[in-house]
């Protein structure tokens, strides 16, 4: 069960109890379970708490004598209090389950019956002291249970239409809740159907309806039965409607409700009637020509009926709000059936009012359609049997009944075929038409298509004549002939209108290979080649006739000057099949390695030392002279000009050359001018000189530029004489030099005075070989 937040409205033994909203509220009083949502509506389980003990104490015996607590000795601790009333009788059971297991719940049942202030004696008590789940089982032993016994209570036997009172009661004071779950065979109340005595004017009478759910949450939907077998309106299914009678009577008036809801109780339906007495004789109009049923495409007509005077209403398609017409169209009605009501008001009481209603039906046309005949036929096509939906109908063809299309018959041309079918239950007909054509098979013909193509060819779109027909290549369906997608070779494209008549059109096409191509001379890669002159290589490939481009620009040659990557580009068209093709090669021109030689001079001197030759980048080959070498020996080249030559291939095979002039220069030629092999050591000091002038004098490893005999003593005299030349080249030459004493001379045969008249003589003296003077004159 479910516990509801609103009052309702419920009849029991002659009993209204009214309900009004309120605020949920936990209700501790029995005389407010009407005010305050605890009235238990239909088998659905709920969850509650018990938390007080009201404004009163419903238990106390003083104050409600009538009211006995029965086996609740405690009296109310923590309770709530809740009605229900039995929609169906049987068997009735329960759980009560709290919240916090610990807890000891207790319970009373009152009734059948009874009011709040003289309840009896429970018809059920439990009073166990147990904790955890309570109620009422197969497996109590009492109705009654003092402390100690069982948690469960018997079951109890219910009628339809009783009402009981239930206290639920915290004993552990813990202000924890509970659930409760049903069970048992007996049904609890979910709403009332209540309406009370309506009000009649003459012979119209208005009901009012009160019914309601136990929650007021639920919809209801209400369909009445007003005892006169009238025909069934929006009218019937008004929650207080009013309702005219033909003749005076008593009628036995049903309100039938059911809940239409998505809760548990979606479905339960209840019943209530009562009777209604007219004792005016009202006025009996009636419609005049008025028919049950109409096709949608019958004329609209203006509406009559007897006596004349009254308002006619149309309720489209029964339930449609009402509206004041005259006429009856049935096309803007549409299909469906419609309550057309004729009121007349008395001249003499205008509180009776006649009234006659009819519902009338609008008939939508049937749907008709020709089956299995096709819109083109040849003259040689077999005939075809009409056929018509829904089956029963009629043929005509170009207004003449018939059964069969025959097109032999028939001849070429349009012919307009009809069927016309009327149902059998409504009587409203309707018809077809289809134009069918039978025409003299037209020739075929595919065009736009060569008779060949190239595999490279684009796509082409196949077009025939007359158009509306369809194509096959080599038997597949296909609107376009692309030669890449079918492949070389030989495709048979046929064209039909499949119209079963007309012959298709066919045509063979080849398609050609593309021409295949081949560069003849052209390598992946090259190096410059600028020595001793530029050199173009001759562009061809096979087969010849075709034409060159070099990144995009047209050229015959492809010029090794320049490195980089070019794109060689050859394009050849066939000249028998006109089928073109290309090849690309993309060819890499290498640069030259860049070398240098490290470390050789221009020019050495010819007592240079012998060295290892060496460039950048290392791993090539030397040769001085034009033959391999590893080093350079000027003096081994000798003086003159000797060539070295540097060549290195890199990774690319790209070989390169460099060449560098090398000189051996002589050393300088030296000569000594004015020194001679002895001196005395008597001898005057000179200053040396030596050809070619400019060098440098060591005499004994020390720097000098004079000789002087005296200084240098006697002895051998080491004279070195160094020149370095223009060409950085030098040269030395070393002369011994003696310093010796002074020789002992005498003369010989010279006295020391003679006559003036003495005879000439030579001169002699030792050693001999020297010179004389006499007076510093040589004699």
């Amino acid at each position: 069960m479910k516990k509801y937040n609103f009052f309702y409205l419920i009849f029991f033994v002659g009993y209204f109890f009214q309900m009004s909203t309120l605020l949920a509220q936990v209700n501790n009083d029995c005389r407010q379970v009407f005010n305050t949502g605890r009235l238990i509506c239909g088998n659905t389980g709920f969850s509650d708490n018990s938390n007080g003990t009201g404004a009163v104490q419903d238990l106390n015996s003083t104050l409600f004598p009538g009211n006995s607590q029965g086996c609740l000795s405690s009296g109310e601790r923590q309770s709530a209090w809740y009605a229900f009333t039995i929609q169906t009788g049987g068997t009735l059971t329960f759980n009560i389950t709290p919240n916090n297991l610990a807890n000891d719940y207790d319970f009373a049942i009152w009734g059948p019956n009874v009011s709040c202030t003289t309840l009896g004696t429970p018809v059920r008590c439990n009073y166990s002291g147990t904790t955890g789940v309570t109620g009422l089982s197969n497996a109590g032993t009492a109705a009654s249970v003092n402390a100690g016994g069982s948690p469960f209570s018997t079951p109890m036997t219910v009628v339809a239409g009783q009402q009981y009172y239930m206290m639920i009661d915290n004993f552990s004071v813990s202000n924890s809740g509970f659930q409760i779950t049903w069970g048992g065979t007996a049904q609890l109340a979910v709403m009332n159907p209540l309406f009370g005595v309506p009000t009649v004017n003459c012979n119209k009478a208005s009901f009012i309806n009160t019914s309601a759910t136990c929650d007021n949450t639920a919809t209801l939907v209400h369909f009445w039965d007003f005892g006169d077998g009238s025909t069934v309106t929006a009218n019937n299914s008004v929650a207080s409607p009013t309702h005219i009678y033909s003749a005076p009577g008593t009628y036995n008036v049903v309100l039938r409700v059911t809940v239409n809801s998505n809760n548990a109780n979606n479905g339960v339906t209840a019943t209530y009637s009562r009777p209604v007495t007219i004792t005016t004789v009202p006025p009996v109009p009636a419609f005049s020509g008025l028919a049950d049923q109409y096709c949608i495409n019958a004329p609209a007509f203006n509406l009559s009926a007897t006596p004349t005077g009254g308002t006619f209403t149309i309720r489209p398609n029964i339930t449609g709000a009402a509206q004041t017409v005259t006429q009856f169209n049935p096309a803007t009605l549409g299909p469906g059936t419609h309550t057309v009501t004729y009121q007349y008001i008395s001249t003499t009481n205008s509180n009776c009012t006649g009234q006659v209603v009819k519902n009338v039906k609008v008939n939508a046309l049937p749907t008709v359609s020709i089956a299995g005949l096709a819109s083109n036929y040849c003259p040689t096509s077999p005939n075809v049997t009409l056929t018509g939906t829904p089956a029963g109908g009629t043929f005509t063809i170009n207004g003449t009944s018939a059964t069969t299309f025959s097109p032999a018959t028939l001849g070429a041309g349009t012919h307009v075929v009809v069927y016309s079918y009327t149902d059998p239950l409504t009587t409203c007909s309707n018809t077809t038409t289809q134009n069918v054509v039978i025409s003299t098979p037209p020739t075929l013909a595919i065009t736009g298509l060569n008779d060949t193509y190239c595999d490279t060819s684009p796509p082409v779109t196949l077009t025939g004549t007359p158009t509306g027909g369809t194509f096959k290549i080599n038997g597949v369906s296909a609107t376009q002939f692309n030669p890449v997608t079918l492949g070389v070779g030989s495709h048979t494209v046929v064209y039909d209108l499949n119209n079963g008549c007309s012959t298709p059109a066919t045509k063979v096409v080849q398609v050609l290979p593309k021409p295949t191509l081949a560069f003849t001379n052209l390598n992946d890669s090259y190096c410059v080649n600028t020595n001793p002159f530029i050199v173009v290589i001759a562009l061809t490939a096979t087969p010849a006739g075709g034409s060159f481009t070099v990144n995009g620009g047209s050229q015959s040659g492809l010029s090794l000057a320049t490195s980089g990557t070019f794109t060689v580009v050859y394009n050849y068209t066939d000249p028998v099949t006109t089928c073109s093709n290309s090849i690309t090669k993309v060819v890499t021109i290498n640069p030259l390695p860049t070398l240098a030689f490290t470390g050789l001079n221009n020019a050495y001197c010819v007592d240079a030392s012998a060295f290892n030759l060496s460039a950048t980048p290392t791993g090539g080959t030397f040769q001085v002279n034009n033959v391999n070498a590893t080093q350079f020996n000027p003096t081994a080249l000798g003086v003159g000009s000797h060539v070295v030559k540097y060549t290195f291939t890199d990774a690319n095979t790209c070989t390169n050359t460099i060449t560098q002039n090398v000189t051996v220069n002589p050393l300088p030629t030296i000569a000594f001018t004015n020194v001679k092999d002895t001196y005395c050591i008597s001898s005057p000091s000179f200053t040396m000189s030596a050809t070619p002038a400019g060098g440098t004098f060591q005499i004994n490893g020390t720097n000098a530029t004079t000789f002087n005999p005296a200084t240098l003593g006697l002895g051998n005299q080491v004279v070195k004489y160094t020149f370095t030349d223009a060409n950085g080249c030098t040269n030395s030459s070393t002369k011994n030099v003696q310093i010796q004493t002074k020789p002992v001379l005498t003369f010989t045969g010279l006295n020391a005075q003679y006559c003036v008249n003495s005879a000439a003589f030579a001169l002699a003296a030792t050693p001999t070989g020297g010179t004389f003077q006499i007076n510093g004159t040589n004699a």
